[in-house]
């Protein structure tokens, strides 16, 4: 857990996804703009996608970029930053999101979990079709998502102070860190699957936590 290098952007930086061992891009605000990173020896920035919009949540499947705008949408780029779609409303025309923030992909591909705020989790299947919306009073301002790999999804519950874990199929299977264990206002989540471990970060905190699951 030392630190080993340090990059800095001139910009607020909130989502950040994997490309490849030699490559990470993350969504930033002031410019609006998805920044792509080398992590190849020293950290460098290299190309960058301009938007029109906010980059808070962000992640990649089969060589698309999906990003949400803490609001109403969730973009979907290719890879030079050409726009595809733009996704708001499900089959009815019904709103999706209202706040949307972090995105997840489940293991096989076939399901995103896109955190919305205020609303809970939004489950889309692979063609970003609406399957469902998973509310739980365990999650107060709901932030971040992260999958373990394994078939379990891990969110934050913010003014809630819990981390709650369901599987792919949106079933709770309980609170797995909580106030007590010593997170306070949660925002970020993420899994090693090495060490089976849980990072979390806290709002108005330069501190990282980090819980071992059995």
């Amino acid at each position: 857990m030392t630190v080993v290098d340090q990059c800095s952007l001139g910009c607020y930086i909130y989502g950040i996804c994997y490309i490849h061992k030699k490559e990470v891009a993350v969504g930033c605000q002031i410019p609006n703009k998805i920044q792509f990173i080398s992590i190849e020896n020293k950290m460098m920035p290299t190309r960058k996608i301009d938007t029109s919009h906010l980059c808070y949540g962000i992640t990649m499947k089969d060589d698309n970029l999906y990003v949400t705008d803490w609001g109403a949408s969730l973009y979907v780029y290719d890879m030079n930053g050409t726009l595809i779609r733009t996704i708001t409303n499900d089959i009815a025309g019904n709103k999706l999101f209202a706040t949307s923030a972090h995105i997840t992909i489940s293991n096989d591909g076939d399901k995103m979990f896109v955190v919305n705020w205020n609303n809970g989790l939004v489950c889309l299947d692979g063609k970003c079709t609406h399957i469902s919306t998973i509310k739980d009073n365990d999650l107060n301002a709901v932030d971040g998502v992260c999958t373990d790999g394994r078939g379990n999804i891990f969110v934050v519950g913010c003014y809630s102070h819990k981390v709650v874990q369901y599987n792919e199929d949106g079933k709770k299977i309980g609170v797995v860190v909580k106030q007590e264990d010593g997170l306070n206002s949660p925002r970020s989540i993420a899994f090693h699957p090495g060490d089976k471990r849980l990072f979390v970060t806290m709002d108005g905190s330069d501190v990282i936590k980090m819980f071992d699951l059995e």
